[in-house]
């Protein structure tokens, strides 16, 4: 899916955030699970369910532009579950995003 485009500020902020994840088994860069987070929180999404409801139907090309990656079995980029989502979400250290969210 060749679309080129400049990062946006919101991906450069989200990829300062440390990741509480360890580094054996990661499937979905940091950016992109947060950035994913914050497209379906926008879009009312309000539990984790929801989370990953409208993670899973969110477009291929708005995938690409968060940083998803691809899934080879599935010739696609993957969005990230609502397990996913919730285990990253909960593992954060909420001072260090809320420093980064309001600079």
């Amino acid at each position: 899916m060749p679309v080129s485009h400049a990062p946006s500020p919101l991906l450069e902020m989200l990829a300062g955030i440390t990741d509480p994840r360890d580094r054996r088994g990661i499937r979905h860069p940091l950016p992109a699970v947060l950035g994913v987070a914050v497209v379906a929180t926008l879009a009312e999404a309000a539990n984790y369910r929801e989370l990953g409801s409208v993670a899973a139907d969110l477009p291929q090309r708005l995938l690409h532009i968060l940083g998803a990656r691809w899934n080879q079995a599935r010739h696609r980029l993957a969005a990230p579950s609502a397990g996913t989502l919730r285990r990253v979400l909960i593992g954060l250290d909420a001072d260090e995003l809320d420093t980064a969210v309001g600079s």
